[in-house]
């Protein structure tokens, strides 16, 4: 496996940005290289709060997004907050916010 913690991250977040946008919450990222799996990514809403659940499909992959969970939800609530504020302001008829 040559792809680093970082790059693996940056997958992560780039592709659930893509597919949270599309208003899917339940999503497989494929990660580059092939040799690192795919990730699911399952988001739902429970008693008012957003709940992430990531399963790696390769125990290797898993290693590498557990050494750094506190950067990968600091990205999401940032994404999540970027997504409300665009359908908060697509449900007012306003320009979205990009």
């Amino acid at each position: 496996m040559s792809a680093s913690q970082t790059d693996v991250l940056e997958q992560i977040v780039r592709q659930s940005t893509e597919q949270l946008a599309d208003g899917r919450r339940d999503f497989l990222v494929r990660l580059r290289p092939v040799a690192l799996g795919t990730v699911e990514i399952t988001l739902s809403r429970e008693e008012g709060s957003y709940v992430l659940k990531i399963t790696a499909q390769l125990q290797t992959t898993e290693a590498l997004i557990e050494s750094d969970l506190e950067r990968l939800g600091r990205a999401f609530e940032a994404l999540l907050t970027q997504l409300s504020l665009r359908s908060n302001f697509e449900a007012e008829g306003l320009p979205p916010v990009c």
